[in-house]
């Protein structure tokens, strides 16, 4: 633990000006949750001084308005003084980035972030802000509006107060929104006790306290458990590393990942690390105790994790390396290691033989049913159908993620990220998920052999399975259902329509048949006390008038499982369209006219119709 935290700890790097210019480079985003996130900046570097041994308390207060945040913490106080570079610490901090006592190893151990950057960005996008340090007998004040200085003084203070208190109300100038959201606030720093057990915090005089830290947050978000808690915590190669899972009767796999308190979306190193060893250490276990056959292969993470809450937290002294300026992904390579060590090391003695063996079964049934799906694939083989190329794609495609039952659905959705979300909300049994890379080929004026060298194209045929063109036979239909899911925007239009340019020219018997439906994705989620509503246009968000924290969805790849699973893909909540004609050749004249060549007969559509000039460029454009 470092004692000397001093002025001349701080060293500067670079100026302000750049945080009002360019603020998406700081806080991410200019809506609700990059104000949050100011908030966050200035709890963490509260949040490091416990962390580092000093302090036992938070407080939080927000003004009736809720457009104006005081934060104050017992630690040791912000530095002041002069610096190295004979200017002042406090001034420092607040008006350059990269100026602060974490870039040095005079400050701090163990830091969630850099308060060089972190306060310069608050003061920054504050219409006022200001600080206040208790220290050493002394009390130094700073005022500033806009990231400018108005104010700085030093008095002598004979009081026992120690610590910061930070003020600030952010730019409305700059910001979307400056309405802090109460209910949010306590749900981030709900999540923050749990993460640092032991510190005390307060909002508006409600208390949140953590003695157990990760146990209590998975009592909080495991509510229908079918195995016990299981905890592990311990150093490992200089990381201070704490995990816990427990499973429920689901098929959805939740993931919460943190790097000393800051939240990993997308997981990191940490969690591949736990992957990992879970996955090792469970099937050298449940061949120790025979739960599976010397004849069987090994389970697979995927299959041996359905249905897990998984929780990582690991505390770093080193500046931890993440993808991104927002933070989502840990980056650390030798996270991976420590983690993986310590849960190997220690899974036999800390997870129950019984917990093992419920996992296993429930695995092994999944695995079994997955087998069994696959050999029936391999025994019925694809008729070749016409083109010269059509033996090359008569394998399933490598991204399709089957699914147990035949005639269940298929659903096709552009982009890694969304297919990733599908794959973790679907019901395995009878839903299938093929990701596309991109915007799919028009593929009204191109030949059979010309498109089938597509792998776009390719692959959707072939997960379709009923062949193409003349050999196209709906008795080899492998889907009830085929499902086309896209973003809530135009891009997302787009990709639909040329889908369904492919699905109408090449295989009209799915749309004559009634297979081929669209599902609505919500584009706006109101969260409210904790319950959540969505909304599927700007006229029905409009018409509710509901109440609370509005996000509009930039893409379904921003849903995680849950999310998707409830909104999109549960049959019970979800909306689809089943996409039908009664004039079969008429929807091919208007496709000929969206889609086709002849711009000129495009341009008349547009014209009828009163549509936008970007239009034209909509239907015509076309990923190769």
């Amino acid at each position: 633990m470092t004692q000397n935290y001093t002025a001349k700890d701080i060293k500067t790097l670079e100026g302000i000006e750049a945080v009002r210019m360019h603020p998406g480079m700081y806080i991410s985003t200019l809506d609700a949750d990059g104000l949050h996130h100011l908030l966050l900046e200035v709890v963490s570097n509260s949040i490091d001084e416990y962390l580092n041994g000093y302090g036992t308390e938070v407080i939080i207060k927000l003004s009736k308005d809720c457009k104006t945040v005081v934060v104050s913490d017992d630690g040791r106080g912000i530095p002041f003084g002069m610096t190295n570079k004979n200017t002042e610490a406090m001034v420092e901090i607040v008006t350059n980035l990269n100026s602060g006592g974490k870039f040095g190893q005079g400050g701090y151990s163990v830091s969630g972030g850099l308060h060089g950057i972190g306060l310069t960005a608050v003061n920054a996008l504050s219409t006022t802000f200001s600080m206040t340090s208790y220290r050493d007998n002394k009390i130094a004040k700073l005022i500033a509006n806009k990231g400018i200085i108005k104010s700085f003084e030093v008095d002598s203070h004979k009081g026992e107060r120690q610590g910061t208190e930070i003020m600030f109300s952010p730019d409305d100038s700059i910001l979307e929104t400056t309405e802090f959201d109460l209910s949010r606030i306590k749900k981030m720093i709900k999540e923050l006790s749990f993460l640092t057990s032991g510190l005390r915090f307060e909002v508006n005089g409600q208390v949140f306290l953590s003695k157990d830290g990760l146990k209590e947050m998975m009592k909080d978000r495991v509510k229908d458990p079918i195995t016990p808690l299981v905890f592990f915590s311990g150093e490992s190669e200089g990381f201070m590393i704490e995990a816990a899972f427990q499973f429920e009767n689901k098929t959805t796999e939740r993931v919460y990942a943190f790097t000393n308190n800051i939240p990993n979306k997308e997981g990191g190193t940490h969690i591949t690390g736990f992957k990992s060893a879970f996955t090792n250490s469970m099937n050298k276990l449940a061949r120790k105790y025979e739960f599976i056959t010397e004849k069987e292969k090994n389970l697979g993470g995927d299959i041996l994790r359905s249905g897990v809450t998984l929780v990582v937290s690991i505390k770093m002294t080193k500046t931890p390396m993440f993808k991104g300026q927002t933070k989502d992904k840990l980056m650390t390579a030798e996270a991976r290691s420590a983690v993986s060590k310590l849960i190997t090391a220690n899974f036999e003695k800390t997870v129950e033989r019984k917990t093992i063996k419920i996992i296993v079964d429930r695995a092994l049934i999944e695995q079994r049913a997955e087998e069994a799906a696959k050999r029936t694939r391999e025994a019925a083989k694809k008729m070749k159908s016409g083109g010269k190329d059509m033996k090359a794609i008569k394998d399933l495609p490598s991204k399709l993620t089957d699914c147990d039952d035949r005639g269940g659905e298929l659903w096709l959705l552009e982009g890694d990220s969304a297919g990733g979300s599908a794959k973790n909300a679907r019901d395995h049994r009878n839903q299938a998920i093929l990701p596309l890379r991109g915007k799919v080929l028009n593929t009204h004026e191109k030949e059979l052999a010309d498109i089938i060298k597509n792998r776009e194209v390719r692959d959707i045929i072939t997960a379709i399975g009923a062949g193409v063109a003349d050999q196209f036979n709906i008795n080899n239909l492998r889907y009830g259902k085929i499902i086309i899911l896209a973003d809530a925007d135009s891009d997302g239009a787009h990709i639909n329509i040329l889908i369904l340019t492919l699905i109408v020219k090449h295989l009209p018997e799915l749309i004559k048949k009634g297979k081929v439906y669209m599902a609505l994705p919500p584009l706006y989620r109101v969260r409210r006390l904790g319950q959540n509503r969505f909304f599927y246009s700007d006229e029905e968000l409009a018409k509710a008038k509901a109440p609370g924290e509005i996000t509009r969805f930039k893409g379904i790849g921003e849903m995680d499982a849950e999310e998707l699973w409830e909104t999109t893909m549960n049959p019970e909540t979800r909306k689809l369209v089943k996409l039908t004609t009664t004039n079969f050749e008429a929807t091919l004249e208007l496709f000929a006219k969206l889609m086709g060549k002849s711009s000129a007969a495009r341009r008349e559509f547009i014209e009828e119709h009163n549509l936008s000039e970007e239009s034209e460029d909509f239907f015509g454009e076309e990923s190769e």
